[in-house]
């Protein structure tokens, strides 16, 4: 069998850390709840996800007709890569600082918004200049060859990401709760003039000065810098989604929630189906404090009727419904929520990729502060 991974084209596509935040519980409002007229919930956070491994798919031969690719495709299996590929064991460390924000417009309607702000680093194995693998030298300088002497360095890029948009309406209210929500992917943040991807800039500069100790000299370089457009997946989604919810006991301490929906998808083809769960127990501490531990998990597959990616799409190929634009993915979080004054919520979490195919397998850990606005909710 041959293995086929396309280095760069991958990092993109898994810059999509806010659907952990929009479909997990918040301990203020949050799944088939709305926040009141008035109210609004406040939160800042920050994120780490850290790639080692990935789901890559096993295939047999080579094509070169543009046909679906997945029809090729055998099996997905659990690798790492090889060190050359890989900066100290990993090839993708994504840092997320990002905002959210919840509005209650109207009776039963609520806005909401995440912004995020993204540090990537992915491990690179080129200089983007001369396109040259990096080497390691001998002590005497000189390149060194065979299947060792390459190496890894991060390439970095800082800004704005991918960030949504929604409005969420809850049309049922009693034991069973149930809202539905819309919402958009928008790429106005980091999206450039130009409709092709554009991954790297270059910038001639002519007669630059080069000072060493108290001599200097002046050459022709070219600076080459990574594009913004590195940070995420370009164009749009829409997306539909139900909420649902319930909670168990006289005092309703033990709650669950569940979401399901679709996403259509203008870039990274093929559309999405959607859907979740997540439940915790909430411990009264005190009239003041209360600790909320919960699960949730997250499922996210490609459904294969992608069109064929050209080149003003992030992940262009020759192929239909391309490996990592229809890929598919199981996650699993455990987190705390600290309540005071059923107010201000403190909330810590760890998650794990826990299945995948064509996918990278992740381990995340964040912090959540949230302030609600407006009358109390008790």
């Amino acid at each position: 069998m041959t293995l086929i991974i396309t280095p760069g084209k991958v990092s993109a596509f898994f810059l999509m850390i806010a659907f952990s935040f929009l479909f997990s519980s918040n301990a203020i409002a949050g799944g088939p709840w709305v926040l009141g007229k008035g109210q609004s919930t406040l939160s800042l956070g920050f994120s780490r996800k850290v790639g080692e491994q990935r789901w890559a798919p096993m295939i047999t031969g080579n094509t070169t007709t543009p046909t679906d690719y997945s029809d090729d495709v055998i099996t997905y299996e659990l690798i790492h890569n090889p060190d050359s590929t890989t900066v100290d064991g990993k090839f993708h460390d994504f840092r997320y600082y990002y905002f959210q924000g919840a509005f209650g417009i109207c009776k039963n309607l609520e806005l909401d918004i995440t912004l995020n702000y993204l540090i990537g680093r992915e491990a690179s194995r080129s200089d983007p200049k001369t396109g040259e693998l990096y080497t390691y030298l001998t002590p005497e300088g000189i390149p060194m060859t065979g299947p060792n002497s390459h190496y890894a360095i991060w390439e970095i890029n800082k800004g704005f990401t991918d960030s949504w948009l929604g409005l969420k309406y809850q049309f049922l209210h009693g034991k069973w709760p149930l809202a539905f929500e819309v919402n958009t992917r928008f790429p106005d943040l980091y999206n450039e003039p130009s409709e092709i991807y554009t991954r790297f800039h270059y910038q001639y500069i002519k007669n630059q000065t080069v000072v060493i100790g108290d001599s200097s000299y002046k050459v022709n370089d070219t600076i080459v810098e990574p594009g913004s457009e590195w940070r995420g997946l370009l164009k749009r989604d829409f997306a539909g989604i139900i909420h649902f919810g319930h909670s168990f006991f006289q005092n309703g301490a033990l709650y669950m929630q569940g979401f399901a929906g679709y996403n259509i998808r203008q870039g990274a083809f093929s559309d999405q189906i959607m859907a979740g769960i997540n439940g915790g127990y909430n411990w009264r501490v005190s009239d003041k404090i209360n600790i909320i531990p919960g699960l949730s998990f997250d499922y996210v597959g490609g459904i294969g009727n992608g069109e064929q990616p050209d080149f003003t799409d992030r992940f262009y190929s020759v192929y239909k419904n391309y490996n990592f634009n229809n890929s598919k993915h199981l996650r699993g979080y455990f987190n705390v929520d600290f309540l005071i004054n059923n107010r201000f919520d403190a909330k810590v979490g760890v998650g794990e990729w826990l299945w995948g195919k064509g996918e990278v397998k992740y381990t995340e850990a964040f912090v959540q502060l949230s302030y609600l606005i407006g009358k109390n909710c008790n």
